[in-house]
């Protein structure tokens, strides 16, 4: 429900009011409220203008879509109202909307719920940054057992709620931040070994919107076509500890506590490098 996570993201509910000439509510402080029916007669249908997707790319520049028309009933805002609309399209050069987060929020908590419900322990994370929306997914996690990574990306890439998600899927250790896009790069530089951690599962169902996909493939299959990847960037489950890592099973980190970072940051201050 839209509202219910609105509020969750708030901390406090939205509040609520009926329409005037629809069944449904909106929210009360809303800027404006346009009130319409929808005909679904494909003889009612218009041409609409090339619309730009969310991967920042335009499918097609010439060729005219038919779409359903939206007959407006009533329209009620606020004095002065401010007219808030959507941004189509990503650019890797312009900072995500609300919206484009809120969306990202939504599907990462769908898939950790669809991890755990099927019964996948040790999950800690699961993001999708906005400036590839749900096309590269990232699952932190304690891995428990070997090759439980892939069964992280064969369960996503099963899901049939999940067709148009997850054309990359990068797992790795709960100690890299999955919000942090340089601590995943890290990671992938270097703990994947190629052979071993990258997987590419061919010719699976994908986003018929995604601009890699011939457009005569949608044509021909009324579905995109995707090669799925895993990236598997956890450190090798097989390796044993060894005395170089002081009793570990993967080398040291070369970096302090955040004990000690947060004392450090504290006193800039007093270093005069404010």
């Amino acid at each position: 429900d839209e509202f219910e996570m609105a509020g969750a993201l708030r901390k406090e509910p939205v509040a609520l009011v009926k329409c005037e000439t629809i069944d449904l509510e909106v929210p009360a402080t809303a800027e404006m409220v346009i009130e319409g029916e929808i005909d679904f007669d494909p003889s009612t249908y218009r041409p609409e203008g090339p619309g730009g997707r969310y991967s920042g790319y335009y499918l097609s520049i010439s060729k005219k879509n038919l779409a359903p028309v939206l007959n407006i009933k009533c329209i009620t805002h606020r004095k002065d109202p401010i007219y808030w609309t959507y941004a189509t399209g990503r650019d890797a050069h312009i900072a995500p909307t609300d919206a484009g987060y809120a969306i990202q929020f939504q599907i990462s908590a769908l898939i950790w719920d669809h991890l755990e419900n099927i019964g996948i322990e040790g999950i800690t994370g699961v993001w999708s940054d906005p400036s590839a929306q749900w096309t590269t997914i990232f699952v932190s996690m304690d891995v428990k057992y070997y090759g439980q990574p892939k069964q992280v990306a064969a369960q996503i890439w099963g899901n049939p709620r999940f067709a148009m998600i997850g054309k990359f899927v990068v797992v790795v250790d709960s100690d890299i931040d999955v919000f942090d896009l340089r601590q995943i790069n890290h990671a992938i530089a270097n703990r994947v070994r190629g052979k071993e951690d990258i997987i590419i599962y061919k010719d699976n169902v994908g986003s018929p919107i995604d601009p890699g996909v011939a457009p005569e493939i949608v044509q021909k299959l009324d579905i995109g076509k995707w090669d799925r990847v895993l990236i598997d960037a956890t450190w090798p489950y097989e390796w044993e500890p060894r005395e170089e890592w002081e009793g570990q099973k993967h080398p040291l980190k070369v970096v302090s506590d955040p004990e000690m970072r947060a004392r450090v940051k504290g006193r800039w201050k007093e270093f005069g490098l404010e």
